[in-house]
């Protein structure tokens, strides 16, 4: 899949998993994923992907000095995540 060279620009969202460490998946436990990686898994790059992939401008704020833990963090919506852009929709 051919992506937009601006993809290159967007910044990595590193997190620590513990698990991950145990399992030998991840060097020292950090996952490392790129918003190419978020368009190649999702198999598309719209608004709602582009939104849940920007909350690592929040876990920067949260977390200047270390890394966020997987699964450490709960983000929600005001709105249900039927309606509109708010979530995938069926």
């Amino acid at each position: 899949m051919k992506l937009p060279a601006f993809f290159d620009d967007i910044p990595i969202l590193r997190i620590r998993d513990p698990l991950a460490e145990t399992l030998g998946c991840a060097e020292g436990g950090i996952l490392q994923y790129s918003y190419a990686d978020v368009v190649r898994l999702t198999d598309h790059s719209c608004p709602r992907v582009a939104a849940a992939y920007l909350t690592w401008r929040a876990l920067h704020a949260l977390y200047p000095d270390s890394l966020p833990q997987r699964g450490g963090v709960r983000v929600e919506h005001r709105d249900d995540a039927r309606l509109g852009s708010t979530g995938v929709e069926r």
